[in-house]
């Protein structure tokens, strides 16, 4: 029993320690949450300086990592404004907007004009990253105040959540396996609880879920007594891993989303059990 225990932990460690480094990485660039309130900022600063505050965005004061405000005049001012991003070439400030195409041509300078709206919206393109110099995917969050239109965008690097996400997914199974085991070998809950615990405190991952096959969480690293329920509109997060129970999926890989209990935003990922129907899942927190 203590090999089988030291043999798991010594596992989802492994995987579990090489999470906080994937999370660094990820960290060197903005999430879709700051490149929002980046614009808010900027927004709010307009309207105590005005005018004013484009010099301060071109002189990078509203940039933070891959992170920068850029801002559109409309109508009569149609122009680039303000532009708080690395160089490009041809210039982009002072330019009107009508004439803005992306890496691939798309008229973005019209696009944004035909799109932005005050409550704001996404809009996806292809743009130079400033952090490799090549063009990448981009999707800007864009909002009309007034004449202007404020906007901040993120790179979309593929690879980074994806190895994340697959590292959950086998720290889920070695989950699954080694409750199975761990069952069969006659290990208490308290004590197959304690070793979840062990893991979270010494590694990446911040929370099992594991349950019985009628959904409920006997098995956990929290405090907290959960049952899922197949009903999204109860439990429009924990639902979508029902189908784990039923045997219709064997892994679910789930977007950041806020969670019913405490209405945090935490990333989940479950696969089903190995010895009956179960879910067991793995959650890290996202934007919190």
């Amino acid at each position: 029993m203590t090999m089988m225990r030291a043999a798991f932990v010594l596992a989802a460690l492994m995987i579990g320690l090489s999470l906080p480094t994937l999370a660094t990485h990820a960290a060197e660039r903005g999430t879709p949450e700051e490149a929002k309130a980046l614009v808010a900022k900027a927004i709010a600063a307009f309207k105590e300086k005005g005018p004013a505050v484009f010099d301060e965005i071109n002189a990078g004061g509203f940039r933070d990592r891959d992170l920068y405000v850029f801002v559109y005049g409309t109508g009569d001012q149609g122009k680039v404004v303000a532009y708080g991003g690395a160089p490009v070439d041809p210039p982009v400030l002072g330019r009107p907007t009508d004439d803005l195409k992306d890496a691939d041509g798309l008229p973005i300078g019209k696009m944004f004009e035909e799109k932005a709206t005050p409550e704001g919206v996404w809009v996806d393109y292809r743009w130079k990253d400033p952090t490799t110099g090549e063009p990448a995917a981009k999707s800007s969050w864009i909002v009309r105040s007034g004449d202007y239109i404020f906007g901040c965008g993120i790179y979309k690097i593929s690879g980074q959540s994806t190895n994340i996400e697959q590292l959950l997914v086998g720290a889920a199974m070695l989950a699954a396996n080694f409750v199975a085991a761990a069952e069969r070998a006659g290990m208490s809950r308290d004590e197959i609880n304690a070793v979840l615990r062990d893991i979270v405190a010494k590694s990446g991952i911040e929370e099992f879920w594991i349950t019985d096959s009628k959904g409920h969480a006997y098995l956990t690293s929290t405090n907290v007594d959960f049952t899922f329920n197949p009903d999204p509109a109860v439990q429009p997060q924990a639902s979508a891993f029902w189908p784990l129970l039923t045997g219709t999926k064997s892994i679910v890989v789930q977007e950041p989303m806020i969670r019913e209990i405490d209405n945090r935003k935490f990333q989940y990922i479950a696969v089903t059990g190995v010895d009956k129907p179960r879910i067991v899942s793995i959650g890290r927190s996202t934007g919190n």
